[in-house]
């Protein structure tokens, strides 16, 4: 992420364009789609180990991409392999290399055996395409296999994944499955290694699902990566961003945390922002609000109050919408001043669950 741009490039959509056969893209952009395309568990755990100015940046780059193309996505990430397995063979070297070795340092017999047990302890497990396809796919995958080759697979797969897989076959497929795997007792090599090889290809996309478009809208990535992500890296990257564009920042921010996401707090919380907040906004507010929602409120009331409370809001009669989001809207700045005064903690992910 060493490439400079000036503050007026910010806030341009980006739309990437092809030079040939692929794409010509700087780190930056680069760095950006990698980020988007990431699951957002570990999008918000790459994003935390960069500084405050690699954060902005890349915050920035991300807002401006309008769409990645599925092809631009293979070529980054295929890009990033290839950086990685270079720089992991640099500093290790890996099975072929120390194997190499090990024939150049010891006589053969003695070498065959060792790279033999090397082998056999760095070789990838098998049937990873299934492993890490949904429990749907996997399992639609093998309904119409033969039982013994389901079998021979679940019998090597991860044991979560097994079980999940044994639990959605039919009662018939199941109970013969069963059976065959408590019948296996040792398979050769080259038949795990032939079906790993048949699986693979025929889950792997097709040329024509790889070039497809992926829409992906990078306000709302950068948007669900920042409400997940710690207070202190939300308020770097949205005071950059008010800094340098003033529309990209009022769309991620009116983005942020909406009504719905009331139903992360706790009864503590609810109670606080009870007692900060204009009953009439409530009412509004509410009216407009799932029955989840609307019951978290009246929960944390008292029994009459919940009562007077339901009675005002159907005497209300009808409601313009704009009513009831200008009301959510002040309720939710609301929300955002108590805690930023430390008053309440929105739930930000994982870190921020409460333990009793």
């Amino acid at each position: 992420m060493s490439d400079e741009r000036t503050d007026g490039e910010y806030g341009v959509k980006t739309r990437l364009e092809k030079s040939g056969n692929s794409y010509e893209l700087d780190g930056r952009t680069k760095a950006a789609i990698m980020l988007l395309s990431l699951p957002e568990e570990i999008a918000i755990e790459v994003l935390g180990k960069l500084d405050a100015e690699q954060a902005e940046k890349l915050a920035l780059e991300a807002a401006c991409l309008d769409y990645i193309p599925g092809d631009a996505i293979k070529q980054v990430v295929l890009e990033f392999q290839e950086q990685t397995e270079r720089y992991r063979f640099v500093n290790g070297g890996g099975v072929q290399k120390i194997q190499r070795l090990i024939g150049k340092a010891f006589p053969s017999y003695q070498a065959d055996k060792i790279n033999a047990r090397v082998q056999a302890d760095h070789q990838p497990p098998p049937f990873r395409a299934l492993s890490s396809a949904s429990i749907t796919q996997a399992v639609e995958f093998l309904r119409n296999e033969h039982p013994q080759t389901i079998a021979l697979v679940l019998a090597h797969v991860e044991n979560e994944v097994a079980a999940q897989i044994l639990g959605e076959l039919e009662e018939d497929q199941l109970k013969d499955v069963a059976t065959r795997l408590l019948q296996i007792d040792t398979t050769p090599p080259d038949v795990i290694q032939s079906l790993d090889d048949q699986i693979r290809v025929r889950m792997a996309p097709t040329e024509d699902e790889m070039r497809r478009e992926h829409r992906i809208d990078g306000v709302s990535r950068l948007v669900d990566i920042l409400n997940r992500s710690p207070r202190a890296v939300e308020q770097q990257v949205l005071e950059h961003l008010e800094e340098y564009d003033d529309e990209l920042y009022g769309e991620v921010r009116k983005a942020m945390f909406v009504f719905e996401d009331l139903l992360l707090l706790d009864g503590r919380s609810v109670q606080r922002l009870l007692r900060e907040i204009d009953s009439s906004d409530l009412a509004l507010a509410l009216k407009g609000a799932s029955e989840p929602l609307t019951a978290l409120f009246f929960k944390n009331m008292s029994e009459r109050a919940a009562l007077i409370f339901k009675e005002d809001m159907q005497f209300m009669g009808p409601v313009r919408v704009r009513d009831v989001q200008e009301a959510q809207t002040r309720i939710i700045n609301a929300v955002r001043n108590l805690e930023a005064a430390g008053e309440l903690v929105i739930p930000r992910g994982s870190a921020d669950a409460l333990i009793d």
